[in-house]
């Protein structure tokens, strides 16, 4: 005999047992977001209370963008799949040395492989992993996944930026528009603009006569997905109509991914700073103007909870732009950025010559060109500053971030 089962109603076992929110994150099939609790919920229940697990985090669980479930994890990570967490756990790690993200190596030792979907991402995964007394400084074209269990950060972290290298996944084909001159001087001897990412770089100063570059405009999102580093800055240029004084490189890119714990201890630092423009030089008898300064990178932490303990800091400060020339002296240089609460300042130049803009840093936007160069044919424009990167701390929403009152976060975070 056929029972009727017309009317007969049964509940979806996953009602309430998932967290959702209108901007990051979906439902898995059959639920739909209610936005007033932040809950998963059977459609056909969503007038009647949640319950028993609303409220009680512990049995909440999160879900993806695409709406499969994290089992084991409180929280989203971000750029890999957390059903099947990518790369060959390799253990405890003592992750400290010079890491180079090209060859996969940390001091020549081959540890990790290329992020699966992402070439311009090297992953190390772990168990307990520790950043040492002596700190890590990673070097490379690639940025940085590292992704345990538990992670401890005893000392400093550098994504290395210098006037020769790019910081480690920044400026990766199609992130920071054409690599062309467009931001570059594109006449005389003004300045250059400065690189742009979590913020635009300043434009840099036109000299007497003649267009300075303009700043690049921000990049990226602030998801930091895909994961990549800073933006660099453009050229100064010279009477003659050429490109001079190099730019600034954007900073680099690192993402810290714990199902636990990240704790930066005592001293810990994570540095992704952005580098100076280079001053302007004279040659045969033209100024030259100044570079500008690299943008920020990006610092991506996530994890169960987050603490930052006293005197730590976590940067991704914009470079000073270089100073211009005159017809015989050489400008100077902007700075590197700080890990301080202080911007970069931009270099000082000779007479007739303009200053290079100041680097972004957290209360230190990137607002204003640096100081147009002095009148007279000998004058030149300094380069613009590079606006700050981004930072993103993401956590179980029961676990906020726990950052001591000295630490230090430039620009500051998002979650």
């Amino acid at each position: 005999m056929l029972l009727g089962l017309v009317g007969c109603y049964k509940p979806s076992a996953e009602d309430c047992s998932y967290r959702c929110s209108a901007n990051t994150h979906s439902c898995p099939s059959g639920l739909e977001c209610d936005m007033t609790m932040d809950r998963c919920r059977d459609p056909d229940r969503m007038d009647e209370p949640c319950a028993p697990v609303v409220g009680d985090d512990a049995d909440v669980m999160d879900v993806r963008p695409d709406g499969q479930v994290c089992p084991g994890w409180t929280f989203s990570p971000t750029n890999f799949d957390c059903l099947n967490p990518p790369g060959t756990n390799g253990g405890n790690i003592s992750l400290g040395g010079t890491f180079d993200t090209t060859a996969g190596t940390l001091d020549g030792n081959t540890l990790g492989e290329v992020l699966v979907n992402d070439a311009n991402v090297w992953l190390v995964r772990g168990t307990t992993i520790t950043v040492p007394f002596g700190g890590l400084t990673v070097t490379g074209t690639r940025a940085l996944m590292v992704i345990g269990d538990s992670i401890t950060v005893e000392d400093e972290i550098k994504l290395a930026t210098s006037t020769t290298q790019p910081g480690p996944g920044s400026d990766v084909a199609g992130h920071c528009g054409p690599a062309t001159a467009a931001h570059a001087a594109p006449s005389s001897s003004s300045g250059g603009g400065g690189g742009g990412y979590g913020e635009a770089g300043a434009s840099g100063a036109a000299a007497t006569s003649g267009l300075a570059g303009t700043g690049r405009g921000t990049a990226g999102n602030a998801l930091i997905s895909p994961l990549r580093g800073g933006c660099p800055g453009g050229y100064g240029g010279r009477m003659a109509g050429t490109t001079d004084s190099q730019e600034g490189y954007g900073g680099g890119a690192i993402q810290l991914v714990a199902k636990n714990t990240i704790h930066l201890q005592a001293n810990g630092k994570i540095r992704a700073n952005g580098g100076q423009g280079q001053a302007g030089v004279p040659r045969t008898g033209m100024a030259g103007g100044g570079g500008g300064g690299g943008s920020g990178g990006a610092i991506l932490l996530e994890a169960n909870m987050v603490i930052l303990d006293a005197t730590t800091a976590l940067c991704a400060n914009g470079g000073a732009g270089g100073s211009g020339s005159n017809t015989t002296m050489d400008g100077s240089a902007g700075q590197d950025a700080f890990c301080t609460a202080m911007p970069a300042f931009g270099g000082a130049g000779p007479n007739g010559s303009g200053t290079g803009g100041n680097g972004g840093a957290e209360g230190y936007p990137v607002t204003a060109t640096p100081p147009t160069a002095s009148a007279g044919s000998s004058g030149s424009g300094g380069g613009g500053g590079g606006g700050v990167g981004r930072i993103r701390i993401n956590t179980n929403a029961a676990n906020p971030p726990s950052i001591s009152a000295s630490a230090f976060v430039s620009p500051a975070a998002t979650n």
